[in-house]
C-alpha cells in the first residue's frame, strides 16, 4: 500500500500495544486505519463513531488516494479543526502524523 501523502512511499506495519497492526508511512508518519481500527485507540468509541458519521454529512472530495483501493478518498472535518481522509469503499481512515494526538480521548 502506498502513502496517500507521499505517494511514492510504501506503508509499513506498526504493531501497537492495543494489539492492532496499523499501516504507517516511515517518512511523513501518517497512519492508515482499516475500518473500525481507530476505535481500539479511544476511550470514547461511541462518541468518535458519532463524530465521524456527522462529519460525513459535510464530506468533500480529496485528492489523496486510498491506500487500499487507490481511488480518491473524502475529506471530512472532525471536531471543527481536524481534517482527515475517509475511504467510502472500505471505511478506512487516513490521519496525518500529527493528527492522531489531536483526537479527543485517544490512547496512542
Amino acid at each position: 500500500m502506498r502513502c496517500p501523502n507521499c505517494k511514492d512511499k510504501n506503508l509499513l506495519p506498526v504493531f501497537t500495544k492495543q494489539g492492532v497492526v496499523l499501516d504507517s508511512c516511515p517518512v511523513c508518519k501518517g497512519i492508515w486505519f482499516d475500518k473500525g481500527e481507530i476505535y481500539h485507540f479511544t476511550k470514547t468509541p461511541t462518541y468518535l463513531k458519532y463524530s465521524i458519521e456527522e462529519a460525513l454529512k459535510n464530506k468533500k472530495p480529496s485528492d489523496r488516494l486510498s491506500p487500499r483501493v487507490e481511488e480518491p478518498m473524502l475529506s471530512i472535518t472532525l471536531f471543527v479543526f481536524l481534517c482527515i481522509e475517509y475511504c467510502l469503499k472500505t471505511g478506512g481512515l487516513w490521519l496525518d502524523g500529527w493528527e492522531l494526538e489531536k483526537l479527543p480521548g485517544i490512547e496512542a
